[in-house]
């Protein structure tokens, strides 16, 4: 997607990327915390638009879900060559 995300736009990319199954439960394992998941993506997303200036890229990987919140286990952030 093209920055900045507009709102629903994170939770529309979950649904696309047919993820709802697993997020909602799925094999004995609990549903995990969406509108915190929508959240953290919304963060990343406007963190990138508001520093575009120079920021390269960025690279978040995994975020881990659970039933109360969600944590970026490990993130990789560029800045642009000057």
């Amino acid at each position: 997607r093209m920055l900045p995300i507009r709102e629903g736009q994170a939770r529309a990319m979950l649904n696309e990327a047919k993820l709802e199954p697993h997020l909602k439960g799925f094999r004995d394992s609990p549903a995990v915390n969406i509108d915190a998941l929508v959240a953290a993506i919304e963060a990343v997303a406007n963190f990138a638009a508001a520093n575009a200036h120079w920021l390269e890229s960025i690279d978040v990987n995994p975020i881990i879900a659970h039933r109360q919140s969600c944590i970026a286990v490990d993130a990789l952030i560029v800045p642009r060559k000057l």
